[in-house]
């Protein structure tokens, strides 16, 4: 008999699209830790997502039944049709909606990453969409709980800054590399807690998917440690202002991988599945295939259609090697003790993999074309000798800070528990 007069309801942000792996990896742990260690089944979920497709993958990955759309912030608009007038409709009623949030749920909860810089936004077009966005926590963080949990956060710029000191000093944030922590408490005057990415955590399908890891191997033509995978991105211009460059650098690293490891499988693997999405690793694939209509389909394995993240960490694992733009990917592929070698454009590989899990030398400053313009292919081919030629102790120190990893995240988890337990 459940003891609790009312069912616990938590907002969660950020985790609108389940098909970006990383994206669903941290909110699953989140979801499922926060039931094993409340000891609670009644617990409500509601996801900024108006997508039945993003709520049903949550359920089948957590196998809990109480999660849904959140239906406040998500309500539509009267203009959603007229494009001007709908952004006016929707800061007129962001008041309203916000003190609706705080009524309603009893925490909010922002997932990480790196929302929380400038990494994405085109500036200073955005400068109004970053200083809104800021002025809404501050507002919330007064009137409910609002934790900010696997954050990598700034640097900004100009009057940015300003408005970040104002928003996430209501925050209760938990960063996830030291460098974030620095930033906020030297720059912004804010307090943090160090804490470190949600997705080192086994995930709660993963001991099942495991036990069969050989039956989803072998529907795929693999051999456990008889491939490399390679993980593109389809954002290529965070990497290079040219997209064919950015192509034709692939298609030359496939060439001398297969000359490489003449007895390995290369395999291209989608962590951002969804196909209307400009962003997806799909549009990545796509553009490698015009290039060799038929011929890549004979080189690679390509796996591009949408799964659980559990499958696609059991499959970057049981490969010998992974070589990603998607740091979440790298993740999982660390997370099951095997080594990968990441394409860096933004600050949070350096702390999540270089810091947190001390292997800063399998983690490439990739960003900009002065990169991607001077032999590219040598430097990350250097690379893979070097893992090969440091394997036993690459495999010793990830296991270990794997572990170290997954304690941080203990605590983290158990403060938040803390909170809720009263609720």
């Amino acid at each position: 008999m459940n003891k609790h007069k009312n069912p616990l309801r938590i907002y969660i942000k950020n985790l609108s699209n389940t098909l970006n792996y990383g994206t669903m990896m941290m909110g699953e742990n989140l979801i499922n830790q926060l039931l094993i260690r409340l000891d609670r089944q009644d617990i409500e979920y509601y996801i900024d997502t108006d997508q039945p497709v993003h709520i049903e993958r949550l359920k089948v990955a957590t196998e809990h039944s109480l999660i849904f759309s959140d239906q406040i912030e998500l309500k539509p608009l009267w203009t959603r049709r007229i494009r001007y007038v709908r952004y006016l409709e929707k800061r007129l009623r962001k008041t309203s909606v916000l003190r609706q949030l705080a009524s309603f749920y009893d925490a909010v909860i922002i997932l990480g990453g790196d929302d929380y810089a400038e990494t994405y936004y085109a500036l200073p077009k955005d400068d109004l969409l970053i200083r809104s966005i800021f002025k809404d926590l501050c507002y919330l963080g007064k009137r409910i709980q609002v934790f900010m949990l696997g954050q990598t956060i700034g640097p900004f710029t100009g009057k940015r800054i300003r408005y970040a000191q104002k928003g996430l000093k209501e925050m209760n944030i938990y960063v996830r590399d030291h460098q974030s922590q620095l930033y906020l408490e030297q720059d912004l005057h804010v307090p943090s807690i160090l804490s470190t990415d949600l997705a080192f955590l086994d995930l709660h399908l993963q001991y099942d998917y495991q036990n069969r890891y050989q039956e989803i191997l072998q529907n795929r033509g693999l051999d456990d440690k008889q491939y490399l995978t390679l993980v593109g991105t389809g954002l290529i211009s965070h990497y290079m202002s040219k997209p064919d460059g950015f192509i034709e650098v692939f298609l030359a690293l496939i060439d001398h991988l297969n000359q490489r490891f003449p007895d390995h499988k290369i395999v291209l693997l989608s962590h951002v599945s969804n196909k209307e999405s400009t962003y997806s690793d799909n549009t990545f694939i796509d553009l490698l295939e015009k290039r060799r209509p038929g011929a890549l389909r004979k080189q690679c394995v390509i796996i591009s259609e949408p799964m659980l993240p559990t499958e696609a960490r059991i499959l970057l694992g049981h490969g010998a090697l992974t070589i990603s733009c998607r740091m979440h990917a790298a993740v999982s592929t660390f997370q099951m003790g095997t080594p990968a070698i990441c394409l860096s454009y933004s600050k949070k590989f350096a702390g999540v993999i270089g810091e947190n899990l001390k292997c800063p030398e399998l983690v490439i400053q990739a960003k900009g074309d002065a990169f991607w313009e001077n032999d590219p292919v040598s430097v990350i081919m250097e690379r893979v000798e070097y893992t090969i030629e440091h394997q036993a102790d690459l495999m010793h120190r990830i296991a270990n800070e794997v572990r170290a990893n997954k304690a941080v995240l203990d605590q983290t988890l158990s403060d938040l528990t803390t909170y809720f337990k009263d609720k």
